[in-house]
């Protein structure tokens, strides 16, 4: 299975299910319209193609630090299909496409809650396959 490797915060890396993933964009902070009374990590909405877009900053919710001058700046976004719906992941960096297909399901990363990611791939710096389906259930709770 492909997967696409963006980094976070702090030179941290996650690994995204390619199959996933729609397409990247930027848009600007001010274009996102923020929701009282979500998740913390849950930036707002904007209108994308005239649809509503949930706008979830990553680095937040994974590692309980927001990318540093978010609100003054471009942010780039990964649009994430996830069964009926969109949600756009604010990620720092883009990184790679790679495919991967052993992983050694013993290691395991302790800065992300276990929830959040579905495996790990070796790697110098052992990178989280990101569960989205899981994330997205713990939004809407």
């Amino acid at each position: 299975m492909d997967y696409f490797i963006v980094e976070l915060i702090d030179r941290k890396k996650v690994a995204i299910p390619l199959n996933q993933v729609q397409e990247v964009m930027n848009i600007n902070y001010s274009d996102i319209c923020p929701i009282p009374g979500v998740n913390y990590s849950l930036l707002g909405v904007t209108n994308h193609r005239g649809n509503f877009l949930w706008i979830l900053e990553l680095s937040n919710l994974l590692f309980h630090q927001s990318l540093p001058n978010l609100s003054l700046n471009t942010l780039t976004i990964l649009l994430t299909k996830i069964r009926h719906n969109n949600l756009g992941l604010v990620v720092q960096k883009l990184g790679e496409i790679k495919a991967f297909s052993d992983f050694d399901k013993s290691l395991t990363d302790k800065t992300i809650n276990s929830n959040y990611y579905q495996d790990i791939i070796p790697d110098s710096q052992n990178i989280p396959i990101l569960n989205l389906t899981n994330i997205q259930n713990s939004l809407n709770s």
